[in-house]
């Protein structure tokens, strides 16, 4: 590349310094200049890797370019078009990133050691990772000054490190044609496009767990030593970031490639069973919450108990909190009902009809209605895949998309479970594990396709009678569009009409099925 990619990164160094520091413009602006030119040398090296081509340059340069322009947009913008908050006063799209970012300019200038920050002196980072990593840049390029944007740069450099490894894992698996539907999909989603553009630990997360799981795949096929490396540095990172998710991505991984071996030894019923045992978890959870069951003093099941009912009750909080109406819902309804209710509610979240009619500042109505519809664009395709799997979970492949099917519905539930209610946690705790509902989703669109199924439409059309139903609802709460439909009456409405659908697709396919056999030649 020659002087191309210093030039570039020295002209787009000095227009975004100017932009957000011409105080200390020199500085700030070689350190902008490194990061960036360190940013390209990493992104060009994992595309060769991955095997060139255009489209997959095009994917890379529109996710670092994207989430970089759009975390300086909110770091200059938020201070004038958003709310009177600290968080957005300061350019932050997040109150974590805002309280470890003032935390980590704090520690670097101090002096104070680096190993501090993993104790608990620094409660603003659970686990340390993040806030560690945010004290050295600060430290070593920006003279111990707190640099925000120098954060953004690397949280855009993370996410699009994810699509290179995204497309080889997809190569490694022989689904060259899943490329670009699930490339795309990583580079336009919207919550990870807004998690890529602010100072936060997901887009590690993210690159992390498919750097481990393309590491375990080309271990399988080329041996320990072509991957080792990868592994150990996907694996360390989760650790320091969260060790939560690097059990969780070990597990899964492990299990992929541990079917990938033996998957004739593993029943078809396994699957299906395991989902019925979540759902039976979720019943027994909220039975258990309503009753106030205690377990044995200081047991792992007390632990876990009592960790899912602080969670769920501070899910309950924030939905009374957010809205009255839904409030008055929830007192409606019996009490063992209303964690199951929550945990639906949190799974819709961010509730699209919603973010279209909330009278919020521009800027975040504009940011919440792309985040909904990212997700209500992929949630019909989850569903569609997550009950056509059954059909093909006799063959081999098939086996190892029900276990995604498995571990994305386990986490879905998992993070509505722990911040139901919240607009901004439980979307980001799910799309941690992206790389898994990508793979599953491009799987569910191919198999749409090639059968020319229609359930998926089907279950399309579901989804829409839901949406218009609460837009009408949130239209005549914010603005008194209309009527007001009661909230129960409407909810069955919405589920007696989605049944008619799903018998009369049956009913369809039944007829048409029939049709074809009489028309084939004998």
């Amino acid at each position: 590349m020659g002087l191309i990619m210093p030039g570039m990164s020295l002209g787009l160094g000095a227009l975004i310094t100017a932009l957000v520091r011409p105080d200390r413009f020199i500085l700030i602006w070689l350190s902008t200049s490194l990061l960036l030119v360190v940013s390209m040398t990493v992104l060009f090296a994992l595309y060769k890797k991955a095997g060139s081509g255009k489209l997959l340059a095009w994917m890379i340069f529109t996710a670092f370019v994207l989430r970089l322009g759009l975390g300086i947009f909110l770091q200059v913008g938020l201070p004038v078009f958003g709310y009177e908050s600290e968080e957005e006063k300061g350019g932050y799209a997040f109150y974590d990133a805002y309280r470890r970012d003032m935390q980590a300019g704090e520690v670097a200038q101090s002096g104070n050691p680096l190993y501090t920050v993993f104790t608990k002196q620094y409660s603003t980072d659970q686990y340390g990772g993040y806030l560690g990593l945010s004290v050295l840049t600060y430290r070593y390029l920006a003279d111990g000054e707190r640099t925000p944007h120098l954060m953004l740069i690397l949280s855009a450099l993370a996410a699009a490190v994810g699509i290179p490894f995204l497309w080889m894992i997809l190569t490694k698996m022989g689904k060259e044609k899943w490329r670009k539907f699930a490339g795309w999909w990583f580079v336009l989603y919207p919550e990870a496009v807004l998690l890529g553009a602010s100072q936060m630990r997901e887009p590690y997360l993210i690159t992390m767990i498919a750097m481990v799981f393309w590491a375990a795949l080309e271990w399988k096929q080329n041996g320990f030593r072509s991957s080792a490396g990868w592994m150990l540095a996907g694996l360390l990172g989760m650790l320091v970031f969260s060790p939560g998710i690097a059990v969780l991505s070990l597990v899964v991984v492990a299990f992929w490639v541990w079917l990938d071996s033996h998957d004739r030894r593993v029943p078809w019923w396994v699957f299906p069973a395991v989902g019925v045992v979540v759902v039976m978890g979720v019943v027994v959870l909220a039975y258990a919450l309503a009753r106030q069951s205690h377990f044995a003093k200081d047991s792992p099941l007390e632990i876990i108990f009592n960790w899912l009912r602080n969670a769920a009750a501070w899910d309950l909080s924030l939905t009374k909190g957010a809205s009255g109406h839904l409030d008055y819902q929830l007192k409606a309804l019996p009490v063992w009902a209303r964690t199951p209710f929550v945990i639906v509610y949190g799974i819709l979240q961010p509730v699209l009809p919603a973010t279209l009619m909330d009278p919020a500042a521009w800027v975040w109505r504009i940011i919440t209605s792309l985040m909904a519809a990212g997700w209500y664009l992929l949630l019909p395709i989850l569903i569609y895949g997550t009950v056509s799997v059954f059909s093909e979970i006799r063959s081999s492949f098939g086996k190892k998309m029900a276990w995604l099917a498995t571990v994305i519905w386990f986490w879905v539930v998992l993070s509505s479970t722990r911040a139901g209610g919240d607009l901004w946690d439980n979307p980001r705790y799910r799309t941690i594990i992206l790389i898994f509902l990508l793979i599953f989703a491009a799987w569910a669109w191919d198999r749409a396709k090639a059968h020319h199924c229609l359930w998926l439409k089907r279950v399309a059309a579901m989804e829409g009678i839901f949406l218009l139903f609460f837009l009408q609802w949130y239209a005549y709460r914010y603005y008194g569009f209309l009527t007001k439909l009661p909230f129960f009456v409407m909810l069955l409405w919405i589920i007696v009409l989605s049944a008619l659908i799903t018998l009369g697709g049956i009913l369809y396919d039944r007829i048409h099925a029939r049709d074809v056999t009489k028309d084939r030649p004998e």
